[in-house]
């Protein structure tokens, strides 16, 4: 409701403008009437927007505490989420230690059966050389061995061949000894006449 405006047939009469008494006071009720319709009005709207205040201060207050409680939900997911964040960020460093310390223990064991494996092969190659010695050792002796039987052997022979020679000799000897002796013994022998 608009507020009620005093017109020039509201204002006081004055004596200069020659009203009478009677046609001030009707001027004069009607703007009272006027002013305190607009006073009741006003107060009724005064009442409603204090209501209306009242309603949106609750209103306002409400929205304040769930506010203030979205912040703190929003404030412990942050924590929440910061913790997960550092937890994750814990897990995947050990995950890579873990990562790391086998993928190292692996080297080291790779290493290890490198190392075992060459030192079997040196070995291997070792025992190789070791045993071609021994073999070119035994063949060696043996070689010695059948030509000290050979040369034993032609010896032998010779020996036996320089006595065969000799019994040659002497059975031609004995031979010749024993042909002059038996016809010494048959010129010798005196003729049975009988």
């Amino acid at each position: 409701m608009t507020k009620p405006t005093l017109n020039s047939s509201d204002s006081s009469p004055t004596l200069a403008s020659g009203a009478t008494d009677a046609l001030w006071r009707p001027s004069w009720l009607h703007w009272l009437i006027s002013a305190l319709s607009g006073t009741v009005e006003i107060e009724k709207q005064t009442a409603w927007l204090e209501k209306h205040n009242e309603e949106l201060r609750k209103s306002n207050e409400k929205l304040r505490k769930s506010n203030e409680k979205l912040r703190k939900s929003n404030e412990e997911r942050r924590k929440s989420n910061e913790e997960l964040r550092k937890s994750n960020e814990e897990w995947l460093k050990n995950e890579r230690l873990e990562y790391e310390r086998r993928m190292l223990e692996s080297e080291r064991i790779d290493e290890e059966k490198r190392m075992k494996h060459e030192e079997w092969l040196k070995n291997e190659r070792l025992e190789s050389e070791r045993r071609k010695l021994e073999y070119e050792r035994i063949d060696e002796e043996r070689r010695m061995k059948h030509e000290e039987w050979l040369k034993n052997e032609r010896l032998e022979i010779e020996k036996l061949r320089q006595e065969n020679a000799k019994l040659a000799e002497l059975a031609s000897k004995l031979d010749a000894v024993l042909q002059k002796s038996s016809f010494n013994s048959i010129a010798l022998k005196p003729i049975d006449e009988t």
